[in-house]
């Protein structure tokens, strides 16, 4: 069971898009929000819960979850994407990580995070 406001770490590289899924999780938990995943990198380890982007430059969502597998880490993680059927997609739902797709209401974001925090 996680803290009652968890860290929740954010990464989404479209800034309007980071900064609404910022102000609305804000409401469940402490967020740190980041642009690209090198960036949340070395916050990984404070964090109690991560929401990240699919499609990224650099380091793609699916890099970073491979990254956080690799160090023995099973951080509970919500995907978001708007591309579906793509290869990355079915290789997070291979791996049964819950994904958004986009476009989604924010009341469903905040639902998926509270069901992590669950966890």
């Amino acid at each position: 069971m996680h803290p009652e406001r968890p860290k929740i770490l954010l990464v989404e590289d479209d800034q309007s898009l980071l900064e609404l899924f910022a102000l609305a999780l804000e409401q469940v938990g402490e967020v740190q929000a980041f642009s690209r995943a090198v960036h949340a990198l070395p916050h990984i380890d404070e964090a109690d819960i991560l929401v990240t982007d699919l499609a990224l430059p650099g380091m793609s969502g699916l890099e970073l979850l491979d990254y956080i597998s690799s160090r023995g880490s099973s951080l509970p993680t919500l995907v978001i994407t708007a591309h579906e059927g793509c290869p990355m997609m079915k290789e997070v739902l291979r791996r049964g990580i819950p994904i958004l797709k986009k476009p989604f209401r924010m009341h469903t974001l905040l639902e998926m995070v509270q069901e992590l925090q669950a966890v």
